[in-house]
């Protein structure tokens, strides 16, 4: 008691203090008219990715981070990319991915949870085009058991009957939910106007999931989830050794399917968008108050020499929803909108640059006419070499900050492996990005940017925009359930 009532005298003793003796007044107003140059950038220090290889051809790679005992591990299975679903299949990997932890070894779907909550430990598995991703997190002294967990989800999935019915029900339920969805529709139609003659285009819709069996999951889990071309990556606290006892003990043994193969479409042809010039796809959604605007072009493979410079164009143009061109002129300046954004897609075959934006009706043609001219923009005149530092110093930042956590660092690792970039590609990524000078950025743009033959999709009420649109370019009519309809029939 003695001790806290002779705290609160000097405290108070120092508040009245500051009372009688305030601080003087500055000789002058600080100058508030010029922005304070930021302190030179810090090194990026980030670990080196170790491999490894197991005796059945499995890739390992590691990116150690010891600041807490913890560990993520992502096992990378190509043979599993939705891209590999049969197109009257689609939607067979993410169910799948979905089945794979609902019973496995002994376990049922319950069991294995429980077994996982004994160990603070979780298991998420994910599909992308290229690969199908089980990801594993667990502190160090348990990622042994979540490894062995994981192993059995992938080698040994019972996937029973009762539980296929049930997701499979639940993707149905989305997918006709999905129907009313703008935005959704939009992309739809926009990847298949990318990607029409390879299975990167294809998109699960309710005929090709109603189709699936239990049947198809069980090939599927006997010969797609297979060793092929995987890959194991781990960051965090664990060292190479360490790793690659663990991984041997649960996946060495791991032996693919005879005649088990990654049969790809290849490379998708090219599109000879130039001579046909713009095409809108306008899908109608009657008494919609606004307008998804989905736009893009294909575009280049992750492994790309060109990359770096068009990632970098990328996050000039949208990769930020505000301060980026498209978010700065669609919604700073015209107010049609909470956010433009650009993303550019590269993936093992192929890639795409695509734009979205969600705008009032009234603005749709004319929003499509800025987006239009932000890309030519980018063609025709160099970057303002003090635009391009700002978005550069900011790109780098965002990536930087980004990687300081186990599950980004085991997420870098398998993107390496998986696309085969070098390996110091995080190490020397700031390096890469800041080296992109304005001249290389126009000259990337002008090899890639086509806006005259940009693909086009909207979803919005059909009969007030389409007048606007058939100025910028033809546009073909859909229903919102995707089928066409017939010239002038809004």
């Amino acid at each position: 008691m003695n001790k806290l009532l002779f705290c609160l005298v000097v405290l108070l003793s120092v508040a009245a203090r500051a009372q009688a003796d305030p601080l003087p007044p500055p000789s002058q107003e600080p100058d508030r008219t010029t922005t304070v140059a930021p302190s030179p950038a810090k090194p990026f220090l980030i670990a080196p990715l170790k491999e490894g290889l197991l005796g059945n051809g499995v890739r390992l790679a590691l990116m150690e981070l010891n600041r807490l005992p913890l560990v993520c591990v992502n096992i990378v299975l190509p043979m599993g990319g939705s891209a590999l679903d049969l197109r009257e299949k689609s939607g067979l990997a993410s169910l799948v991915a979905s089945l794979m932890t609902e019973g496995s070894g002994a376990l049922n779907g319950s069991q294995f949870a429980q077994a996982l909550d004994d160990i603070g430990a979780l298991i998420h598995v994910a599909v992308s085009r290229d690969a199908l991703s089980v990801v594993v997190f667990a502190a160090k002294e348990n990622i042994g058991q979540a490894l062995g967990l994981a192993a059995q989800a992938i080698r040994k999935p019972t996937l029973p009957q009762a539980d296929f019915d049930r997701i499979k029900d639940e993707m149905l339920a989305g997918l006709r939910q999905e129907k009313g969805n703008p935005g959704s529709q939009a992309e739809k139609k926009l990847n298949l106007r990318l990607y029409p003659d390879h299975p990167y285009g294809a998109a699960a819709d309710e005929a090709s999931v109603a189709a699936l069996t239990l049947a198809d999951a069980e090939n599927f889990a006997e010969n797609r989830l297979s060793p092929q071309g995987a890959i194991i990556a781990a960051g965090g606290d664990i060292s190479l050794p360490e790793f690659e006892a663990m991984a041997a003990k649960h996946f060495e043994s791991w032996k693919p399917q005879k005649g088990a193969s990654i049969a790809s479409g290849g490379a998708p042809s090219s599109l000879n968008q130039t001579a046909q010039g713009i095409i809108i796809d306008l899908i109608d959604m009657p008494g919609s108050l606004q307008s998804s605007i989905r736009a893009g072009q294909r575009g280049i493979t992750r492994n790309d020499p060109d990359y770096m410079a068009l990632a970098v164009m990328n996050f000039l143009l949208g990769r930020d929803s505000i301060v980026s061109r498209l978010g700065h002129n669609l919604r700073e300046v015209h107010g049609w909108t909470y956010g433009a954004r650009s993303d550019l897609e590269a993936l093992k075959l192929a890639g795409a640059l695509t734009i979205e934006a969600d705008v009032q009706t009234d603005a749709t043609a004319a929003a499509v006419g800025e987006i239009l001219k932000e890309l030519n923009r980018l063609r025709d005149e160099e970057v303002p070499a003090a635009e391009l530092d700002a978005i550069k110093h900011l790109m780098a930042g965002h990536f930087m900050q980004r990687q300081q956590t186990v599950q980004a660092l085991a997420s870098q690792a398998s993107t390496i492996e998986l696309y085969g970039l070098p390996t110091d590609e995080l190490a020397a990524y700031r390096d890469r990005v800041m080296a992109v000078t304005p001249k290389q950025l126009q000259a990337v743009a002008r090899k890639y940017l086509r806006p005259e033959s940009l693909q086009i999709a909207i979803s919005g009420d059909a009969a007030k925009v389409i007048e606007g649109l058939s100025a910028i370019g033809r546009v073909r009519e859909f229903s919102a359930d995707g089928r066409p309809k017939p010239a002038g029939f809004f």
